[in-house]
């Protein structure tokens, strides 16, 4: 098993730098402010970005956090700038989090991390003048899995307690999430035809997925299995062609049967692939961005109504 997941990683590392010379950057808004790699824990690995509005408004900023894909074992914030210069510059704080690499840094020492890094945007929201009662969190792939594990943190009790996550910031509750093409169950992951699904699953368990059958703590690789009717308000993207979209499409089902508010779209023609919103340019991105953007803009003015 230690070494399963390195085939998987270089066809996802390789994947990663074609989509960065030739679809991940361009259409990056121009009127926003990049500050890179700070550092959120005493982990020197472990840093995010933020990117802000160039002119920044009155009063407290709505926070937007990233959190990157690529199979728990690839990607980087710096990838996904696109996208998350988009949001900024419809007047979002972003915070774009890089969280380390499975088998490394794999369950559940991720989400941990990722805590970690909301602790230190907690600590310092006075600092940014960000409002944090006005928090969004979204992702892509193997980002949407940990976008709906924080919701599902914000929104059961018995979730948040289990994973012993940073006291500081595990309180915090999300106005809304965006999940592009994400993993929500980790038997319908591993059931849907995903290329390497198998090998990245290891990876981020940290051992044969064989030993999940006596492990008391399986269902916590599993948000889906943890939904309330509290469950934060999402936009649940899915992609036509993506092996992933059945659990997409089950998860917008059960935020349905609880009532939950939530915005699903599909995304099709030829280039709806896996996460294909983080690529800008690509015409389906074009489609679902604007309902993106509806959905974010409506929850400010739920906010200020």
């Amino acid at each position: 098993m230690k070494y399963s997941y390195l085939l998987p990683k270089a066809v996802c590392l390789f994947n990663e730098r074609l989509g960065q010379l030739t679809l991940y950057r361009p259409g990056k808004a121009k009127n926003v402010v990049y500050s890179r790699k700070i550092r959120y824990s005493e982990d020197k690995k472990l840093y995010l970005n933020l990117c802000t509005p160039a002119e920044l408004p009155a009063g407290r900023l709505p926070v937007f956090v990233y959190i990157h894909g690529g199979g728990y074992v690839s990607g980087s914030p710096e990838q996904r700038e696109t996208f998350v210069s988009r949001i900024a510059a419809a007047g979002f704080f972003t915070v774009n989090i890089f969280y380390g690499y499975a088998p490394a840094y794999g369950h559940p020492h991720s989400i941990r991390n990722i805590y970690d890094a909301l602790a230190w945007l907690k600590n310092n929201q006075d600092k940014y003048n960000i409002d944090l009662d006005r928090l969004y969190m979204g992702g892509e792939s193997a980002g949407a899995y940990f976008t709906a594990m924080a919701g599902a943190v914000s929104s059961n009790e018995e979730y948040r307690n289990r994973l012993h996550l940073n006291p500081v910031s595990q309180g915090l509750v999300f106005k809304g999430l965006i999940l592009n093409c994400g993993i929500y169950d980790i038997n319908d992951a591993l059931s849907s035809g995903f290329p390497f699904m198998k090998a990245f699953m290891e990876a981020y368990y940290g051992k044969p997925l064989k030993y999940l059958k006596n492990d008391p703590d399986a269902d916590l690789l599993s948000p889906a299995r943890f939904l309330t009717k509290d469950f934060p308000p999402s936009f649940v993207l899915v992609a036509q062609h993506d092996h992933l979209k059945g659990g997409g499409i089950s998860f917008a089902k059960k935020l349905d049967e609880l009532g939950v508010r939530n915005v699903y779209h599909m995304g099709t023609g030829f280039f709806a692939v896996h996460a294909f919103l983080v690529a800008q340019c690509l015409p389906p991105s074009k489609i679902a961005m604007p309902k993106v953007m509806e959905f974010l803009l409506s929850g400010q003015s739920e906010t200020k109504s």
